[in-house]
């Protein structure tokens, strides 16, 4: 009633004197704090005639420690839009919020992004390379510094364009002829001989691919080949058929008349084979011919004729 002339601010709420040496005439606009910690701050006012105010109070949290992150991971590479991530950040009050993105300009304590439960998961909005970058806050608005983790979105299969090898072979290893692409690259090829896709981790897949393949005895297969990309996208399968036969045909009987008038004489042959005869051939000297000989013919020769006597 008769005009403020003097004001105090303490930390603790027991009324001062209105000799105290700690009254100023003007009004604080400020308060200063030694050191971190949670405040209550009393003020009162005093008149000219030493009547003092019964004292205000307000609580205030003084924090300048900003939250730390000792873990985040996330998978390097994936095939699935949505990745699960693993964070572990501490604070001396407590993280409040989360934020996660992929570009590593700091976000405003402010930032609209800001979560206050952990995130579990991060789904990306289409394949690419990343690096997902976090930052944790507390309540005060310390920021932490950015934690990082990369990571490939990958689901494009390879493609397996060409599967090639022999149809038939006598020796138990043959040559491959494989080509395979992936947007990422082909990081593994795996064949076997049944049809079933084998997992990402699967022992058998080997980072070169393969020259050829060898089979542990004879027979008729099928090899299927796959390919997989680093993110675990494993392509169609590719296959080719092939007959393993090192069992060459027996011939148990073959005879003609010992002398003859005529020119062309009649044969008696009988011969057999595991996989059964596809071609015979005769001449009138030992030399064994080549598979690919042109005077072979698939048919039985009933006669052979001779040029001269």
């Amino acid at each position: 009633n008769k005009g403020v002339t003097g004001y105090l601010v303490k930390t603790e709420g027991s009324p001062p004197d209105a000799e105290d040496v700690n009254w100023t005439a003007d009004k604080p606009a400020g308060y200063s704090f030694p050191e971190q910690g949670d405040y209550t701050l009393y003020l009162w006012a005093r008149d000219a005639a030493g009547n003092i105010s019964t004292a205000a109070s307000a609580s205030v949290t003084y924090d300048c420690t900003a939250p730390v992150i000792s873990v985040f991971t996330c998978p390097t590479s994936t095939t699935a839009a949505t990745i699960g991530l693993t964070i572990t950040a501490g604070d001396n009050k407590g993280v409040t919020g989360y934020l996660v993105k992929t570009e590593g300009s700091p976000p405003d304590a402010e930032d609209v992004n800001w979560t206050a439960d952990k995130p579990a998961v991060y789904s990306f909005p289409e394949q690419g390379d990343y690096t997902l970058y976090l930052w944790a806050r507390d309540a005060a608005g310390n920021i932490s510094t950015a934690a990082s983790a990369s990571v490939t979105y990958d689901c494009t299969a390879p493609v397996i364009s060409v599967f090639t090898c022999p149809s038939s072979t006598t020796a138990a290893t043959i040559g491959l002829t494989i080509t395979a692409g992936d947007n990422k690259g082909v990081t593994g090829y795996l064949i076997k001989t049944e049809g079933s896709t084998p997992d990402a981790e699967d022992v058998n897949w080997t980072a070169d691919k393969p020259a050829g393949y060898s089979f542990p005895e004879q027979g008729d297969y099928t090899l299927y080949l796959w390919a997989r990309d680093a993110a675990g996208n494993i392509s169609t399968a590719a296959s080719a058929s092939v007959t393993y036969d090192c069992t060459a045909p027996v011939i148990s009987v073959f005879t003609c008349p010992t002398s003859t008038t005529a020119a062309t004489i009649g044969l008696t042959i009988t011969a057999g084979d595991n996989k059964g005869v596809t071609g015979y051939l005769i001449k009138t000297e030992g030399s064994t011919p080549d598979a690919e000989d042109v005077n072979w013919t698939a048919d039985k020769p009933a006669v052979y004729s001779f040029p001269e006597q």
